[in-house]
């Protein structure tokens, strides 16, 4: 019979990482999670590039890395604090910014994962 240590340990192994963090929160507690993004704004610079500033919050005390997604570029983020800032250069002018572009989080509230971005 597997047990939780049993599992946990098999997939640490085939991830070559500790998931205590992952399996502390997400089966001991009944914490959430709520990733928004505050505010977007982007500057053009001298050689034509975009430089985006995007502002996120966490609600919740439950963390997990989260993608960001500013024009076509995709970055992971590994912040567990619940209020940073990211700056992401894009070569061409970029619409909006969303956070967890692919749904993959167990988000309480995706409607403020998206954010136009204002000059």
């Amino acid at each position: 019979h597997v047990d939780e240590e049993d599992f946990k340990n098999a997939i640490e192994a085939a991830a070559n990482t500790d998931l205590d963090w992952f399996f502390q929160q997400w089966l001991h507690t009944n914490q959430t999670m709520d990733y928004a993004i505050a505010g977007a704004s982007s500057t053009q610079q001298a050689n034509g590039s975009w430089q985006t500033r995007v502002d996120i919050t966490r609600r919740g005390d439950a963390w997990m890395p989260v993608e960001l997604k500013v024009g076509d570029v995709v970055r992971k983020l590994d912040s567990r604090d619940t209020s940073f800032s990211v700056t992401v250069d894009t070569p061409a002018k970029p619409t909006e910014a969303v956070l967890d572009p692919n749904a993959i989080l167990i988000d309480l509230d995706r409607s403020n994962n998206t954010k136009p971005i204002s000059n």
